[in-house]
């Protein structure tokens, strides 16, 4: 090396070496490109997949307080009519009573 260029390589350097190391450097930084977008394009699928299920919950929760609002209808419905039979019943009485030959 001379005291001028300090950046001098050596003349006993083999570029075929050098090459070569740089190629597999070249090829394994090509893999990791190729893995990472597998991996994004397999993260983009779980974010669609998980995207639609998202909605399936909250068509179900919706469906869900749906059927709890008609459960709570038809609860309250059941009562009504059970409140009108019993009024029913309470006018048979007073019919019936009061056809009663005296």
């Amino acid at each position: 090396m001379s005291a001028d260029n300090k950046y001098e390589l050596p003349s006993s350097m083999d570029f075929g070496v050098l090459e070569e190391s740089l190629g597999d450097l070249h090829t394994g930084l090509t893999c990791v490109e190729h893995q990472q977008i597998d991996s994004e394009e397999k993260i983009q699928q779980v974010d669609s997949k998980v995207a639609v299920l998202s909605v399936r919950v909250d068509e179900f929760k919706r469906s869900h307080n749906a059927a709890d609002e008609m459960q709570s209808q038809v609860h309250e419905m059941r009562e009504d009519l059970d409140r009108l039979k019993g009024r029913v019943d309470k006018l048979k009485q007073s019919v019936k009573y009061q056809m009663v030959p005296s």
